[in-house]
């Protein structure tokens, strides 16, 4: 049975991808976010396994790559908000660019098979933010050095998700 780590199980994206995965019942499936409390309180609802991860820490990703040996990693962990990415810029640039870099690397250096990165629609021309920059940078990044790795790589850009966090849905 195939292992799947996705990071940002915490998030909206993240928690969804884990239970829908579940379902299937192919894979066994763990998560993976930056607060243990927040991977606890998913979990009520995921009932999987999670492995606390701050993917811009290289000692925390190593852990938890190490101990979980995925076979892909879907990597759905970001700072996503614009007016945030503006206020707190290293931040967006920790987490989006380097966090992505780290898990990248580690995964190659793991044997990890498959690597699917999720982006945003705000990836594309015209860059008017750090969030944009940061996430094209992610795309470029891996995509580019995937030409000298045996990992498929993969990125996928979404848009705005209806009743995510932050989506005027609910509003």
């Amino acid at each position: 049975m195939k292992k799947i780590l996705i990071t940002g199980g915490t998030g909206f994206l993240g928690k969804n991808l884990a239970y829908f995965l579940k379902l299937e019942k192919k894979y066994k499936i763990f998560f993976s976010g930056r607060s243990i409390e927040r991977c606890r309180i998913a979990n009520l609802d995921l009932k999987l396994n999670y492995y606390p991860c701050e993917i811009s820490n290289l000692n925390s990703v190593i852990d938890c790559i190490s101990n979980i040996n995925p076979d892909i990693i879907i990597h759905s962990a970001a700072t996503k908000y614009v007016d945030l990415a503006q206020k707190f810029p290293l931040e967006c640039v920790d987490t989006n660019v380097v966090g992505t870099l780290n898990l990248y690397r580690v995964a190659k250096k793991f044997g990890v098979r498959e690597f699917i990165a999720i982006s945003t629609d705000k990836a594309a021309p015209p860059f008017n933010n750090i969030y944009s920059l940061t996430k094209s940078l992610m795309e470029k990044s891996i995509l580019l050095d995937s030409n000298r790795s045996n990992m498929k790589v993969a990125c996928l850009r979404f848009g705005n998700l209806p009743w995510s966090t932050g989506s005027i849905f609910p509003v």
